[in-house]
């Protein structure tokens, strides 16, 4: 089984329909990256990665997409982690909206490995950022507790940092 897949935008309606923009080389000329990878420091660290799969197997636009990733992060007792990011289009976002989902916005929302527990990270405003284009993206971002109707807010700060692509 994958590290990850992708599926719809909005999944996780507690995350207020955020989700993971993706997008064609990266904004700023950088090529694209070989792996899908996110780094996580403060209250919970580690990395999670994957190789990268081909486009026709995602379902990404340059708005959005959702990355579920299965591991452990040190900090959290979940195993199964999902994060969306979301941008109104593609371009480079500082920006960031919360709760009201009006603007980008960036959740991470971890799992217990049988569902009964969860713990919720949500953007803040003017504290990262993220590149979106048609098949690849980066993120660099802090996260704060955020408590919804389906779990608990996560405990301190979380920084994101981020990329990922699809193959052609």
């Amino acid at each position: 089984m994958p590290a990850f897949t992708v599926i719809r935008n909005g999944v996780i309606a507690s995350a207020c329909g955020l989700a993971l923009c993706v997008a064609p080389a990266v904004a700023g000329g950088a090529s694209a990256p070989s792996q899908t990878s996110f780094k996580f420091t403060g209250s919970v660290t580690g990395t999670l990665s994957e190789p990268n799969t081909t486009c026709s197997q995602q379902v990404v636009t340059a708005k959005g997409a959702t990355f579920m990733l299965n591991g452990t992060l040190k900090g959290a007792p979940a195993t199964q982690w999902t994060i969306q990011l979301y941008a109104p289009r593609a371009g480079t976002w500082k920006n960031f909206a919360q709760a009201n989902g009006e603007g980008p916005n960036v959740a991470l929302i971890g799992a217990t490995a049988d569902g009964t527990t969860n713990w919720n990270w949500a953007s803040e405003t003017k504290n990262g950022s993220i590149t979106t284009a048609h098949t690849s993206g980066r993120v660099s971002i802090t996260l704060v507790g955020y408590s919804s109707f389906r779990g608990k807010p996560g405990k301190g700060k979380v920084h994101v940092t981020g990329v990922w692509a699809c193959t052609p």
